[in-house]
């Protein structure tokens, strides 16, 4: 909940919106809902969510969503605030996020979607070692806003993901070995546990 200030304030940029399937516009005290049903979520091992934080400050999420355990696969989403685009720093989480996915919890498949007209999105998935299985027509499943736009899906397998695969990065974050390694507590339990995890900072991954 010390992030919620945060998330609304990102959240509920108009600019975020234009490729973010946030509620438009995001409502007064949308962070705290949905942080609350977000920890739920996660204690339920329905979803796994991080902050993403750059230098030790807030700047957006990245999470394990619709996660199916018997089929081990889960939805890769992911948003940054609009003041920290085009540094690399989606691009590092998603990487520390995918080897949590398989190495923490045992997943063998992610998939995700990105609007065609969201290069940026797109290039995440593909640095990460995503390889595009398809194109469709967004169908409002979720949200009536992109109704009709094109979606580009993509799926990567664990054999794909070395553990110490190296993403560059701009600006202060600059390696997953630098300042956008996972930290997580030495005493963590696994995700059957329901140990919730915290957030993403800055360790040297070999060194874990």
């Amino acid at each position: 909940m010390s992030d919620a200030d945060c998330v609304q304030r990102y959240a509920a940029d108009v600019r975020l919106h234009a490729t973010c399937n946030l509620p438009s516009p995001y409502p007064e005290g949308g962070a705290a809902s949905f942080i609350d049903l977000t920890l739920k979520a996660n204690d339920a091992g329905k979803q796994f969510t991080f902050a993403v934080l750059n230098s030790g400050e807030f700047v957006g999420l990245i999470g394990l969503n619709d996660v199916h355990l018997e089929e081990r696969t889960a939805e890769l989403d992911y948003w940054i605030g609009f003041p920290f685009w085009n540094r690399g720093i989606a691009t590092c989480a998603a990487s520390l996020a995918i080897g949590y996915a398989f190495q923490s919890i045992g997943l063998q498949t992610l998939f995700s979607s990105a609007l065609i007209r969201n290069p940026a999105s797109l290039r995440v998935l593909e640095k990460n070692g995503f390889i595009k299985v398809g194109e469709h027509f967004y169908n409002g499943l979720w949200k009536d806003r992109f109704r009709g736009e094109m979606l580009a899906r993509h799926r990567i397998l664990k054999f794909e993901h070395p553990p110490n695969q190296r993403i560059e990065c701009s600006g202060p974050c600059r390696s997953p070995h630098e300042r956008a390694s996972r930290r997580l507590s030495d005493d963590e339990t696994p995700w059957h546990h329901r140990q919730r995890p915290r957030r993403l900072r800055a360790v040297d991954r070999e060194a874990r």
